[in-house]
């Protein structure tokens, strides 16, 4: 993959926007942000880069054609997940096992609602008809005991085709032991035009847990005419606008890949977009002197926020996307359905909710006067004064002010006896504490002291709440200028990514299965090599990290531990057996020396460093106090009024400090500094803020 090209763009479509980094021949980053088009996504992706091309003095083909690389983050799976849109996949699996998916590992997300119908989630997934069971049996040895013959995958196919089956998955019990079942089955699919596409287990999930297996594979299979339609459409688009470069797609991992390669596992583009924004927060506070940080990323339609240490985003297996688990490895994010456009009501108890309902770009919020007549968080925070009707997007669209008063009165105030303003407070206080929860559940309750950790806050939402959430976690924030479109910035930030895992069956450690944990890891690294020399990428960019999930004997759940990147190094179980037990008592504050571990399953992550835009600062600036360009009055909960407050052009270059309350107006986005606050700007253009009583070093 060659670097050589002049130009590189990064494109992350959200609800509501789609936004643009673009890496100059100067190496400078320039950032755009259109509207996102719901009908054709493609559509908003080339007025993107025409306006980008614009702006260089060039015709759309001419930009193209001297653009390298064009990296892609992209929610349309997630979507798909959440808005049960996949296409109807049918189910093979061992005879005895067709109802294992109903059980969900006896989870319940509705579990503590009294009024919930508690609609089984394995339904969710897929329905009892279209699972057909076919006889065959490994055991947990890898043993087959009973044979499969491939007459009864075509009459399972033919019952599962007849029930309106698009695609087939195969997920046979013990396969990740043997799988020559499970490619039997596919063999015999191959022939069959009338199935859309086949996922087996050991291709997409080849571990124990035969639940995981089955839901992994079915989505896999239900998401691959959808994400080969979306990426056609795409990818056919850009060509024929002149684009020659190297495409690549993000993946949930946190890195990046050729389209054709997620094209046939598109399970693990979920996350896509998300996983963006965490890279470039880890990227750009890196620079700024911070590792450990909290990522937020709050946009028009959800908020996604993500625990960071030394620089990298946490990795997990244990994903839900809505009542659908998902547990391959992805950036470990908390993710809600609440942002900028969110829409606020009343429930049936005339109680104050927000989310997950959003009023996306089409029509929007009211104050946007599309035709939108439901009140969202951005109408409340326009009332408020924390955003410039002349000033949205940079001046490219006005807010009709007028029009989110009548709506938040007639739909909020009115109802609930309180005034406009008390309501808009109203709706941005309990967005806030939205967000506070989601920031406790990945560091509290996973043992970290949110204190210890910078907040790094992006999106087009996401400044404007910055300072409450700084002040309840009494910690330091950090907002970048390029903080609108940071997603887009992160995905020129991410690496080529890939991910293999091997599974064992349940054992205590001793030396002949460290021996077994070491070849496997020498085989993977070998497939891994290959793959990475496939995608044309230089071996002296490439990196290995090796994880071991372990549990004590007995237990069902397991924890994940690095081990040494050099396999040679791994001579010793007690080696294993320690790092188990020092996690183990990280998160859950107790471990038990004396009960035996067993390895249940080994990862590695190969790697290959892709080349990235400089962070470099501006090297100097105008003292801040410079930059004020108006006053307006803005409410602030802890005064219990309004507040004159200066305005602050975030489009000058400024170096210094300068003290809340205060709002700066970026082109994308708007940042509110509350009163009781102490804000630096540093040369690279972060807005460092800190609220009274918390130092420089995070000190209180």
């Amino acid at each position: 993959m060659s670097d050589g090209g002049t130009y590189r763009v990064g494109v992350d479509i959200g609800g509501t926007h789609t936004d643009f980094a673009m890496v100059t021949p100067e190496g400078d980053v320039e950032t755009y942000k259109v509207s996102t088009t719901p009908g054709r996504l493609s559509g908003g992706v080339i007025e993107g880069l025409t306006v980008a091309a614009d702006d260089r003095n060039l015709d759309l083909g001419e930009f193209l054609s001297v653009t390298d690389r064009i990296v892609h983050g992209t929610t349309v799976t997630t979507n798909a997940l959440l808005e049960d849109d996949e296409a109807t996949t049918g189910l093979l699996t061992t005879e005895g096992m067709r109802d294992v998916i109903e059980l969900n590992m006896e989870r319940d997300p509705d579990i503590y609602d009294l009024w919930s119908d508690h609609k089984d989630p394995g339904r969710t997934v897929i329905e009892r008809s279209l699972r057909r069971p076919v006889p065959e049996r490994v055991d947990d040895e890898g043993r087959v005991r009973e044979e499969l013959d491939e007459s009864d995958v075509t009459r399972a196919v033919d019952r599962l085709v007849d029930e309106g089956a698009e695609c087939v998955a195969v997920a046979f019990m013990n396969s990740y032991l043997d799988d020559r079942h499970e490619r039997a089955a596919e063999r015999v699919l191959a022939d069959r035009e009338d199935v859309a596409a086949v996922s087996v287990s050991t291709a997409v999930f080849p571990q124990i847990g035969l639940y995981d297996r089955i839901t992994t594979t079915v989505i896999d299979a239900s998401l691959k005419p959808v994400l080969r339609e979306y990426l056609g459409d795409l990818e056919s688009s850009l060509r024929d606008a002149g684009f020659d470069g190297t495409f690549l797609i993000m993946k949930g991992n946190g890195g990046v890949s050729l389209p054709e390669v997620l094209a046939e596992e598109p399970v693990l583009s979920v996350n896509s977009g998300p996983a963006a924004a965490t890279v470039g927060n880890a990227a750009t506070a890196g620079v700024a002197g911070f590792e450990d940080i909290i990522s937020v990323d709050m946009g028009g339609t959800s908020t996604d926020v993500c625990l960071i240490t030394e620089g990298t985003p946490l990795v997990t297996t244990d994903n839900s996307v809505g009542t659908k688990r998902v547990p391959v490895s992805m950036v470990d994010i908390n993710t809600i359905g609440a942002g900028g456009g969110s829409i606020a009501w009343l429930d049936g108890r005339e109680v104050l909710q927000i989310g997950p309902k959003s009023a996306g770009a089409d029509p929007g919020p009211i104050c946007y006067g599309q035709g939108g007549d439901r009140p969202t968080v951005t109408d409340a925070n326009l009332l408020l004064g924390y955003l410039n009707p002349e000033f949205f997007l940079g001046g490219e669209t006005s807010l009709d002010v007028e029009a989110a008063r009548r709506g938040i009165r007639e739909r909020l105030a009115d109802p609930l006896g309180i005034d406009v303003e008390e309501a808009c407070a109203g709706v941005v206080e309990l967005m806030n504490e939205q967000l506070i929860n989601q920031i406790r559940q990945v560091s509290i309750q996973r043992g970290y002291d949110p204190r210890e950790f910078a907040l790094v806050t992006v999106g087009g939402a996401g400044p404007l709440h910055v300072g409450p959430l700084a002040r309840r976690f009494e910690t330091t924030a950090i907002v970048p200028e390029t903080a609108g479109t940071l997603s887009a910035s992160g995905l020129l930030q991410s690496d080529i990514k890939h991910n293999f895992v091997r599974s064992f069956p349940p054992e205590p450690l001793s030396g002949a299965v460290l021996e077994r944990v070491k070849e496997a890891f020498e085989e993977m690294e070998a497939e891994a090599r290959e793959t990475l020399r496939e995608e044309d990428t230089p071996e002296e960019s490439w990196s290995f990290e090796r994880t071991v999930s372990t549990r004590y004997e007995g237990q069902v759940h397991y924890v994940d531990v690095e081990v040494p990147p050099e396999v040679e190094k791994l001579t010793d179980v007690g080696t294993i057996e320690d790092y188990h037990h020092e996690q183990h008592e990280k998160l859950y504050t107790f471990c038990d020396e004396e009960s035996a571990v067993e390895v249940v399953n080994i990862r590695l992550t190969a790697v290959a460093e892709t080349e990235k835009p400089r962070l470099a600062g501006t090297g100097g600036g105008v003292d801040p106090a410079e930059a004020v360009k108006d006053h307006r009055d803005v409410y602030f909960p802890a005064r219990g009024e309004f507040v004159r407050t200066p305005i602050y052009d975030g489009r000058h270059d400024v170096q210094g400090d300068f003290e809340g309350p205060g709002v700066v107006e970026f082109p994308h986005t708007t940042l509110v500094v509350p009163p009781a606050f102490d804000a630096s700007v540093d040369r690279r253009g972060n807005y460092v803020l800190r609220p009274e009583g918390v130092g420089t070093d995070g000190d209180r």
